[in-house]
């Protein structure tokens, strides 16, 4: 079974989620963006509404349709990765099981927001969220907008889950700590999101180099 970084590569881009006007999604552009960001090999990987992709900001039926438009565009040339994050397990749960049947890749989950979980909760969020696939679950740790931090004492518990293979960190998250837990020592590989200037001036989005 590959792990997480083998299957993700080194440069994985998070795109953006394009709009018209009116505020609906311009799926044409989204399947543009796509190719254009494939064809021109700027990278390994394609994360589907993440935060850049403004998530939050999508009904249920906005962000299948955009998974459905960038699978389409993709064509399989890089694997995909489908942002599953929800402030309820219920609709993560829901979203990690639509990723799975629409066939892609890897499923990244953000830590529950607004609700600001003990770390017991965001235990069991993130365990509901690994029981509902067979897909490498991404944890997205980003406390600066859920309001919430994974300890590393949390993603120890989390590792005997075969579906965990990797814990995306914003920069304020402590490296020293996290590279420290023996999770990640054994098998839970960490890395950064980071922008990348190239790719944010060709393609309006960034890039999550580790």
């Amino acid at each position: 079974m590959k792990t997480l970084a083998e299957i993700m590569g080194r440069v994985s881009v998070p795109l953006v989620t394009p709009f018209h006007e009116d505020e609906t999604v311009n799926h044409d552009a989204l399947a543009r963006l796509v190719d254009f960001v494939i064809t021109r090999n700027f990278c390994d990987s394609l994360i589907v509404t993440g935060t850049t992709g403004e998530f939050y900001a999508l009904d249920d039926e906005e962000r299948i349709a955009i998974w459905k438009t960038a699978l389409e565009a993709a064509r399989g040339r890089v694997p995909m990765v489908a942002g599953v994050g929800a402030a309820s397990t219920r609709a993560a749960v829901r979203f990690t099981e639509v990723a799975e049947r629409m066939g892609f890749d890897v499923v990244m989950c953000v830590l529950p927001y607004y609700s600001r979980p003990t770390q017991e909760g965001i235990y069991r969020h993130l365990e509901a969220v690994a029981r509902a696939t067979r897909l490498p679950v991404l944890i997205y740790n980003i406390p600066l907008f859920t309001g919430v931090n994974l300890e590393p004492a949390t993603l120890e518990r989390l590792e005997p889950s075969p579906t965990f293979g990797a814990s995306k960190r914003r920069p304020a998250f402590s490296r020293r700590r996290l590279r420290n837990s023996p999770c990640v020592r054994r098998r839970i590989f960490p890395f950064t999101a980071a922008m990348t200037p190239w790719c944010c001036r060709c393609c309006r989005s960034a890039a999550w180099a580790w």
